[in-house]
């Protein structure tokens, strides 16, 4: 029986895999499974750690400087908006008796958050942080804050800025060069959040490393490079196609979503411009095997979302960082490429995937268990830190903390701010 039952299961597997590879479709056609992961908080020695891994980084500066004065956190909104022109990223925030409060929106007292003032980030935020206010579920502190949601272009955080008090934003550098270390508090983002892990069987995958999205770049590897238009996306799209035109695309399926609008016309990268293929969710990426977590203006806010998938993440390495990224670790969490140092010591081109893609695939014919020991500890993490639910609770530890930077902070709203609040018309 038991050997019956085995037969009938190579069958099955082998008809589930002629169907969906073989009609010419691809891996278009392989079921995943989608497991909604709840709302089961970590231990709580976990957490702490986590905790200590990213928050206390970020507060670390600012504690160096306590104690901080209220007053500050207006002259230093303000003093951003001297140069920075993007309202819809930067916002003064209050939270008072449990509700949001978006200081510089054009109308106090207006409805929710929209895109005709605020950015896509915000308006999750609000969304999500104010259910979970009303629901009953979290307490926050009265508290004023800054809230910076643009891609960390202008380095709000750099630390050669005269800053007089801390500022929260989702994005920030950690290796580029000038001034070390950005000075940001990091908080996590709440747009591209999944609460599910999305799975595939491992032999029912394509033995390819996957990517779609838009062509976007930091234009940070000009000078390594040594090429004008040096973007992950285009490139790693361009192989692709080259590859496959020349009969071998073995290794690589990543595709641009919409036409690359910036190809240098002298000292390119690529010979010419890649095709541009449709979007694809990443529920539907769990049909590789190999993810790629690509570069986005900054990094890209993709990574959490590839951690929930039973695939193994190559990932780009950026000089920026998420509010998370201290806590997870190459070939233990995901494979590093892009910049990568060979077994000689010198550093690799733009096409050092291929390289990775080889061992990886050595090691998952010889050693597969530890390609699957990377991808359950990426999981597990994602499971355990990365949903909406403990994302809000970041925030919640993260202000708590950042209030108590602030000892006057609940005088200067109750004798200042909320007075002038009054003034200019706003319900409170």
């Amino acid at each position: 029986m038991a050997l019956l039952l085995l037969a009938l299961l190579a069958v099955t597997t082998a008809a589930l895999r002629a169907a969906a590879l073989g009609d010419g479709t691809g891996p278009t056609d392989v079921p995943y499974v989608e497991a909604f992961l709840g709302r089961k908080p970590p231990e709580p020695q976990q957490w702490n750690t986590f905790l200590r891994e990213n928050l206390e980084p970020d507060l670390a500066p600012w504690r160096a400087r306590a104690p901080l004065r209220t007053a500050e956190v207006v002259r230093q909104f303000e003093a951003f908006k001297e140069f920075y022109k993007g309202p819809a990223a930067l916002q003064l925030v209050l939270i008072y008796n449990n509700t949001v409060y978006w200081l510089d929106r054009p109308d106090p007292n207006g409805p929710e958050p929209d895109m005709t003032w605020a950015s896509m980030y915000i308006v999750k935020l609000h969304r999500k942080l104010t259910a979970a206010l009303q629901s009953g579920r979290v307490q926050l502190p009265n508290c004023l804050f800054i809230y910076v949601t643009d891609d960390n272009v202008f380095r709000f955080g750099d630390p050669r800025r005269n800053q007089t008090a801390p500022h929260f934003a989702l994005m920030k550098a950690v290796g580029v060069p000038g001034g070390g270390a950005d000075l940001d508090i990091l908080l996590p983002q709440m747009r591209d959040v999944s609460d599910s892990l999305h799975m595939v069987p491992w032999p029912l995958k394509t033995d390819l490393a996957f990517f779609r999205g838009v062509p976007t770049c930091t234009g940070k590897w000009i000078e390594r490079y040594g090429y004008l238009d040096s973007c992950s996306r285009v490139v790693l799209s361009y192989y692709t196609d080259r590859d496959t035109k020349a009969g071998n695309g073995t290794v690589l399926d990543v595709a641009i979503t919409e036409p690359f609008q910036y190809r240098a016309a002298e000292n390119s990268s690529v010979a010419y411009l890649p095709p541009v293929k449709p979007a694809v969710p990443i529920p539907q990426w769990s049909r590789y095997k190999w993810l790629l977590n690509l570069e986005g203006v900054v990094a890209a806010y993709r990574l959490s979302q590839l951690m929930t998938v039973n695939s193994l993440v190559l990932f780009q390495r950026v000089p920026y960082i998420e509010y998370f990224y201290r806590s997870i670790q190459p070939w233990q969490h995901y494979v590093p490429f892009w910049n990568a140092t060979g077994t000689d010591g010198q550093l690799r081109g733009m096409d050092d995937v291929y390289d990775v893609v080889r061992e990886l695939r050595r090691l998952d014919a010889q050693e597969p268990a530890k390609i699957q020991q990377i991808i359950a500890n990426a999981q597990t993490f994602a499971a355990r830190f990365l949903t909406n639910h403990m994302r809000i609770a970041y925030y919640k530890a993260a202000l708590e903390q950042y209030k108590s930077l602030f000892p006057d902070m609940d005088a200067y709203i109750a004798q200042t701010l909320l007075p002038e609040l009054g003034a200019k018309g706003w319900r409170i």
